[in-house]
């Protein structure tokens, strides 16, 4: 099987300029542009696997975000904590069951306005589609509408408990 990031790092990231904040989100390709007044502010801490990428990201600024994921793999984005600032995505207001949901090679266009919290995640897309296979007999790319997947809060909410375990240990 194919190694898609290096092996077990973890780290943690604080920047004061997007062209920092790029070149610390490994194998993304995005553009920022700073859309509120004040100073510009990001912190991550990201953690990597052979197969899997996973971050926490706080953005401390309205900041329009344009840019791709790595080829291969699929990008999953939600919020980290729900309810609070909204994602807009094409012009759209993202619901709360809503998540941005990219197939390889697909570009993004986001916009937000004041703090947001989210949580990414890359996979392998053949593991991924494969898992997602074995779980509910459909590939993972079939469920994506859009851009975009639907997860309820509930389960949202089990994520991102989930994934910052991992992140912790």
């Amino acid at each position: 099987m194919k190694t898609l990031f290096d092996p077990t790092v973890q780290m943690e990231v604080s920047c004061h300029a997007p062209d920092e904040y790029q070149e610390r989100a490994l194998g993304w390709d995005i553009d920022h542009l700073q859309i509120a007044s004040g100073s510009y502010r990001a912190s991550m801490d990201l953690t990597h696997t052979q197969n899997i990428q996973l971050s926490k990201v706080t953005h401390h600024i309205g900041i329009h975000e344009r840019g791709a994921i790595p080829r291969g793999t699929y990008g999953i984005s939600f919020p980290f904590v729900l309810g609070t600032t909204p994602l807009y995505y094409r012009g759209k207001r993202l619901e709360k069951n809503e998540c941005l949901t990219l197939l390889p090679g697909e570009e993004f266009e986001t916009i937000c306005h004041g703090v947001v919290n989210y949580v990414t995640v890359i996979v392998d897309a053949d593991v991924l589609d494969k898992e997602s296979g074995l779980l509910t007999g459909r590939s993972f790319s079939s469920q994506i509408k859009s851009q975009l997947l639907c997860i309820d809060e509930q389960n949202q909410r089990q994520l991102v408990h989930t994934i910052s375990m991992l992140m912790d240990d």
